[in-house]
């Protein structure tokens, strides 16, 4: 598998599976140049924005291979993804990296295919309401400060994912984990999920290589839409159909 077209390539029917999330699975349409006309042949403009003609094209093209059988289901959870990718159910499948880890501290193999059109990304931080004061606005500062120090940024990383703050993450991390999940390095020794199963052999290396490997692909951000009421109306319309 080396680009998204082959999430409708008839070869792999019915063993596609697709996060149900109404937002997230439509920033696969072509979000960038190396996305233009992903397994349709249609062109695309340069600069795919989510506007209704390209929104009615994306589902145009998902719906019409739901409709010929290439989707196994559309899961809700975190259990449920893990579930799909454990029982063979499913072969490609969008998931999580702590489902992904789950799957494979179960001894079942499982990776994540990078992409010629390149990575899709996220990020998530904190927030604290203007109208927090006082102690509870010392409490808020309080976890943000903790949750940067170094113990949660480690979990995280175990988990694929990166911390804001990486150098009190490595801080808490074995030389032999940080440079498996940062450097792209072998590991030395096995490598453990954050609940201590083992989730890698001595040799393996990460999917995608080091962390400027990995960043340094990513081809478009998650965001929202110009047009995100109308992409969710399509949306339910494709899980519907």
């Amino acid at each position: 598998m080396a680009s998204g077209e082959t999430v409708i390539q008839s070869m792999w029917s019915p063993a596609v599976t697709a996060v149900r999330s109404k937002g997230i699975p439509c920033i696969y349409q072509p979000l960038k140049e190396g996305y233009r006309g992903w397994a349709t042949g249609f062109a695309l403009s340069k600069s795919v924005s989510g506007k209704k003609a390209e929104i009615d094209l994306t589902m145009k093209v998902l719906t019409e291979a739901k409709k010929a059988g290439q989707f196994r289901a559309f899961w809700k959870d975190f259990n449920e993804s893990v579930n799909l990718m454990a029982s063979g159910e499913t072969i490609i499948q969008s998931m999580w990296s702590p489902a992904v880890t789950k799957v494979r501290s179960m001894g079942i193999p499982c990776t994540f295919q990078p992409l010629k059109e390149g990575y899709r990304s996220w990020a998530s931080g904190f927030c604290v309401s203007k109208a927090v004061s006082g102690p509870k606005l010392d409490w808020a500062y309080e976890f943000v400060n903790w949750y940067l120090s170094g113990w949660a940024g480690a979990y995280l990383n175990r988990q694929g994912y990166y911390s804001a703050v990486l150098s009190t993450a490595k801080a808490n991390m074995t030389a032999d984990e940080w440079g498996y999940w940062m450097e792209g390095k072998p590991a030395v020794g096995d490598i453990k999920a954050p609940d201590g199963t083992v989730l890698e052999k001595a040799g393996a290396k990460r999917d995608g290589g080091s962390y400027e490997d990995r960043m340094g692909a990513v081809a478009c951000w998650n965001a929202v839409m110009d047009e995100n009421d109308y992409m969710v109306r399509k949306w339910n319309e494709f899980i519907a159909a």
